[in-house]
């Protein structure tokens, strides 16, 4: 392969080409056989076009991205890029790449990336149960619109079949620090927790630290025995609902959870930054905007379908052992033919 050159780099352009030239039937891809369809995307720099429209389609398509680049790429781009943020990956320079490649291989055949691959909403268990967190603003600029979170909450929770070996649901607050208002084993039935969320009052405290929350989150509720579950295909899910922008970043500990298998809804108002609400989410249509919590009901139905979706049609099991043995060599081969 020879180097092409030019310039400005048009990576929106370059996606769409991929998605209409090589992803379609004429040119062998069989998506339609279900055949998983993966793109790599090595870059070394900013893009000078759009990349968010290609991005959304190629998911719509069903084509896994996994982008990877350099200290000179933008990283919350990459993450916009990929599948999930937890498909994007950094290196100082090209020449480091071999640095990465039994990560990329490790995600991609363990299934610790994204939902599809793991039994959270989109696995294919969903008898087994559902852990679901709902991670609440509960600061001092939330107060007047906390009892339309909490109402929102408690009719979510109302949908849900509560029992010890069936959904589980927690509550945890937060502001600039964040505390459990009930764990995941507390309540036994639907009305109990419905209950439990009516009856629950703001903690307080001011500004909104998100990161810090999702950290704490993942140390207090999602325990190494409470992932355990996932052996058994309970879905690990976290619903964020925050009324403000966080002042310490959440990028890092909402990677963290999604790549332990955390399937991550975020839910702002028109006071959050839809940016930091995408790279929160597991997905780009995980994030939902209202312009006021009064307008929570506007995102009931479609979160509900999204939390008790089932496997997506042309979906196929895959040997994880030969997938990740197959990926490593793949990525072995392309690094030593650069």
């Amino acid at each position: 392969m020879r180097h092409k050159s030019g310039r400005p780099l048009n990576t929106g352009a370059a996606l769409l080409f991929i998605k209409e030239n090589i992803f379609t039937q004429s040119s062998g891809s069989r998506r339609h056989e279900g055949v998983p369809q993966f793109l790599y995307l090595f870059s070394g720099g900013r893009s000078g076009d759009d990349v968010r429209t290609i991005s959304q389609g190629l998911r719509e398509n069903n084509i896994k991205v996994i982008t990877i680049g350099t200290s000179n790429s933008d990283t919350l781009e990459l993450q916009t890029m990929s599948t999930t943020p937890a498909y994007s990956f950094s290196v100082p320079d090209f020449t480091s790449i071999n640095s990465i490649v039994q990560r990329v291989a490790s995600v991609l055949a363990s299934g610790d990336e994204i939902p599809e691959q793991f039994p959270t909403p989109g696995g294919q268990a969903l008898d087994a149960g559902r852990n679901i967190v709902f991670l609440i603003d509960g600061s001092d600029d939330a107060s007047d619109r906390f009892t339309a979170i909490r109402d929102f909450v408690a009719s979510l929770a109302e949908k849900f079949d509560v029992g010890k070996e069936k959904d589980q649901i927690a509550v945890v607050q937060f502001s600039n620090t964040a505390a459990i208002s009930f764990n995941l084993s507390r309540y036994t039935s639907t009305s109990e927790v419905a209950d439990a969320v009516r009856n629950l009052k703001p903690k307080g405290g001011r500004p909104q630290y998100i990161g810090q929350a999702l950290q704490f989150v993942r140390d207090s509720i999602f325990t190494p025995s409470v992932r355990s579950q996932q052996k058994g295909s309970v879905s690990q899910n976290l619903v964020l609902v925050t009324g403000g922008r966080s002042r310490d970043s959440p990028r890092g500990p909402a990677n963290a959870l999604k790549n332990m298998g955390v399937a991550i809804f975020a839910i702002g108002s028109r006071l959050t930054d839809p940016i930091e609400m995408e790279a929160i989410s597991s997905k780009k249509d995980y994030a939902f905007a209202v312009s006021d919590f009064h307008d929570l009901k506007n995102v009931h139905q479609i979160l509900i379908t999204k939390l008790m979706g089932g496997r997506q049609k042309g979906d196929r099991e895959v040997d994880g052992k030969n997938k990740k043995n197959n990926i490593c060599k793949a990525l072995e081969t392309f690094i030593d033919v650069r």
